[in-house]
């Protein structure tokens, strides 16, 4: 199974864009015209697909973790979900970033942490000001 270019954009935070748009951020040689995919070594796309696996795993748990914002104890242990998600938030934060150097494909918008990385030439094309507020808001997860 190969993932798409589409869905390694949508992973690394870019908006919906135009093609000569898609062909700055991502080099036209790279990318496979029949599938929609990256051109990568077997080891680098084995990679990518099983970040890809867990950022979904990841995205699963935050999900189910939302609704328990709360402290428990279990005895005389205490779970504790909002250091969980703060946890999670920073494995899919390191995720990322693995996907991107293993892609070649910049971050744009972390959106487990609600924050642009520093590439203001890329908030260019997108006419973003990434000191703008974005409305996204990431506690939500």
């Amino acid at each position: 199974m190969s993932i798409t270019i589409d869905k390694i954009l949508v992973l690394l935070g870019y908006p919906q864009m135009e093609d000569r748009v898609r062909e700055v951020i991502v080099s036209s040689q790279r990318i496979n015209p029949n599938t929609n995919t990256l051109v990568l070594s077997p080891e680098r796309s084995s990679r990518v697909m099983a970040i890809v696996a867990d950022l979904e795993t990841i995205d699963g748990l935050l999900a189910e973790a939302r609704a328990n914002t709360m402290a428990i104890n279990l005895g005389t242990m205490k779970l504790d979900f909002a250091t969980h998600l703060a946890a999670l938030k920073l494995e899919a934060t390191n995720l990322l970033t693995e996907l991107a150097q293993l892609s070649g494909i910049a971050l744009f918008f972390n959106r487990y942490i609600g924050e642009y990385p520093a590439r203001p030439e890329l908030y260019a094309l997108f006419g973003i000001n990434p000191n703008q507020p974005t409305g996204y808001v990431a506690s939500q997860w």
